[in-house]
C-alpha cells in the first residue's frame, strides 16, 4: 500500500489511508479521444473532404474515473483523513504520481459519482477527474 501512488508529492496511504481500488490502472491507461479533424462539406463535391495527417492529429481532454478506498483507525481518524483528502483533491490541478505506471498525471477533480461507507472507519469513493492535456504528463524513469 505504501508507495502505490502520490498526490502532490504526498504518499496517499501514509497521509490519508487511501489505496487505489481495482481498475484504477486500467482507467489511467485508457487512451484519450482524438479531436475532430478539419473537414469541408462543400455542395460542389461528393462526400466530405478531411484533412487528416500526423501534423494536425491532436488528442482531446479526457475524463478519468477510478475508485479509491480510505480507512482510519477510528471514527475521528477516518473523518479527519476524509476531510483532508477531499480538500487536497479539490484544491485545483493535482499531480497523481503512479510509480508502477511510471507516470505523473495532471488531473482536476470534477465529481464523486459513488460513495460507500463501511462502518464509519472505511469508505470507497468513485472519483471523476478531467485530464486537460495528456501530452502534459511526466514520464518517470
Amino acid at each position: 500500500m505504501k508507495g502505490q501512488a502520490y498526490i502532490n508529492g504526498k504518499d496517499i496511504w501514509v497521509t490519508w489511508g487511501v489505496t487505489l481500488y481495482s481498475g484504477a490502472y486500467e482507467a489511467l491507461l485508457t487512451p484519450a479521444p482524438m479531436k475532430d479533424y478539419i473537414t469541408n462539406s462543400s455542395r460542389l463535391e461528393h462526400g466530405k473532404r478531411i484533412i487528416a495527417n500526423s501534423s494536425n492529429a491532436k488528442t482531446d481532454s479526457r475524463d478519468v474515473s477510478f475508485s479509491v478506498f480510505i480507512e482510519g483507525s477510528s471514527l475521528d481518524d477516518y473523518l479527519l483523513k476524509y476531510e483532508e483528502f477531499i480538500n487536497e483533491i479539490s484544491s485545483g490541478i493535482i499531480e497523481l504520481k503512479v510509480p508502477k505506471l511510471k507516470r505523473i498525471y495532471k488531473l482536476v477533480y470534477t465529481s464523486c459519482s459513488k460513495y460507500g461507507n463501511y462502518g464509519l472507519k472505511r469508505g470507497k469513493f468513485t472519483l471523476k477527474f478531467m485530464e486537460a492535456n495528456i501530452k502534459d504528463r511526466t514520464v518517470l524513469q
